[in-house]
């Protein structure tokens, strides 16, 4: 796995959505996957994926993210949102366009305007499969327990100063 991307800031809704898991509905397991499956297809397609490939799904304002390997290509599609490159200088990115970043380039994604969401695809996808069902998507629901029973779990540890790092987004090699 290779490092591509430093969350700096994850926005007001991101998460990693591919188009979904079939054939387990019986069990009870949903869909689920993007909300706009063509705007997750044409994000990937204009970085030369494959249509399945999971991207970052972006809803309402936008995460600041950090190029961290020598340069990386994505695309953003979807509702209509302002990306702009913060540093080295300020510019604004095209949308339902690839382009390439370089080591160092801090970008964001600014709120969606016209719809509920957009698509940032990167070359070669995002490394976040999950072995258990078969998808790369997050299921919130299943998150949101997570997050509840660990609170339960560390009421001892609530007094303890919690640090976080940067979380990391690593490209599948």
């Amino acid at each position: 796995m290779i490092p591509i991307l430093r969350v700096h800031k994850p926005g007001l809704h991101t998460t990693v959505q591919d188009l979904g898991r079939y054939g387990l509905q019986s069990m009870g397991v949903p869909v689920s996957g993007a909300l706009d499956t063509t705007a997750l297809r044409i994000a990937n397609h204009l970085v030369g994926n494959e249509p399945t490939i999971a991207a970052l799904e972006v809803l309402g304002a936008g995460p600041v993210l950090e190029v961290t390997t020598e340069s990386v290509r994505i695309a953003v599609a979807g509702g209509k949102a302002l990306i702009e490159l913060l540093s080295p200088y300020r510019r604004q990115l095209p949308t339902f366009e690839s382009f390439c970043l370089h080591r160092g380039d801090v970008f964001c994604i600014g709120p969606v305007t016209d719809m509920a969401m957009t698509y940032l695809s990167v070359e070669g996808g995002l490394d976040r499969k999950s072995t258990r069902l078969n998808s790369s998507h997050a299921l919130i629901s299943y998150a949101v327990f997570c997050l509840k029973k660990k609170k339960q779990t560390n009421k001892k540890k609530q007094q303890k100063k919690i640090t976080t790092q940067c979380p990391i987004i690593y490209r599948v090699t």
